[in-house]
């Protein structure tokens, strides 16, 4: 999500994946990182910040000298039959599917992309591969909602880091 001071870099997920744990396990599956850290290496994160209103956790993980390529946080919402990205993990096997914006229920947004238990956490993302959402729940059978994220409210978030 983000790279900070020395090394460390703040990972967005769900705050219901990482419960009340203090420090969680992040496992690296992108060969986009580069240094020491190869395909399923883990590291010990942080849990830095929750919002269990929101659902969204962030983690501080220290990189080790290894390098990150943040991802770019977009500033606008999606509209209807906006095309969509969702990028996520289930079963310990990345997973990525598309779909469209399909609607807002209870504040979130409806995916039409194909959602796996599992998903939750997951980076949600523009027609410009910006992420402007976290996957938060499924509906069956196959599409999910998620939680909408600007880079105004994870400013905000990250401001008492």
């Amino acid at each position: 999500m983000n790279q900070g001071p020395l090394d460390e870099v703040y990972i967005l997920t769900a705050q219901h994946v990482v419960l009340d744990n203090e420090y969680v396990r992040i496992t690296f599956y992108n060969r986009h990182y580069i240094g020491a850290i190869t395909d399923h290496q883990m590291l010990l994160g942080e849990v830095v910040l929750t919002d269990s209103g929101e659902d969204i956790a962030i983690v501080r993980v220290i990189m080790n000298d290894c390098q990150f390529r943040p991802v770019k946080v977009g500033n606008s919402l999606p509209s209807l039959g906006d095309p969509l990205w969702v990028s996520s993990y289930p079963g310990n096997r990345f997973f990525l599917s598309n779909g469209i914006m399909g609607g807002e229920m209870w504040g979130m947004g409806i995916l039409t992309n194909h959602v796996h238990f599992g998903s939750s956490g997951g980076g949600v993302y523009n027609k410009d591969y910006e992420l402007i959402g976290m996957v938060r729940m499924m509906s069956p059978p196959i599409a999910g909602h998620f939680v909408f994220v600007s880079k105004l409210m994870l400013d905000g978030y990250l401001e008492g880091l």
